[in-house]
């Protein structure tokens, strides 16, 4: 084996290993507000594409899903699977939920329920 193939082998091995790291779970920076009106939770989320967002609203919970895909190279960008999860105050009303993605960031807009609107 000569040097130059002991060095492409190390050098790919290094590769391989950052990409799968890159692959793995990661957590999306978040920042959530309240207003009067409504609840509204921001993730940045990068290079995502709508297809690879799931958003759900479950027995209160707010939950976010999806997966960036990576570009074949190795980049800071975040790439790979993330979760993220939010329990919403009892006031919610998540049958009105709006998103809206700009900008690289997913905007989860859900309004506040009327004071005499039952709970569902």
């Amino acid at each position: 084996m000569t040097d130059q193939s002991i060095v492409r082998r190390a050098v790919t091995g290094i590769f391989r290993t950052v990409k799968t790291r890159l692959e793995r779970k990661w957590s999306p920076p978040t920042s959530i507000a309240t207003t009067p009106d409504e609840f509204v939770v921001s993730l940045r989320l990068g290079n995502v594409r709508p297809k690879d967002l799931a958003i759900a609203v479950n027995r209160g919970r707010l939950t976010v899903s999806g997966s960036i895909p990576t570009a074949g190279t190795v980049s800071e960008a975040k790439a790979g699977h993330f979760r993220r999860e939010y329990l919403l105050p009892r006031d919610a009303d998540p049958a009105r939920l709006r998103t809206a993605l700009r900008d690289d960031t997913l905007e989860v807009r859900i309004p506040r329920r009327e004071a005499n609107t039952p709970l569902a």
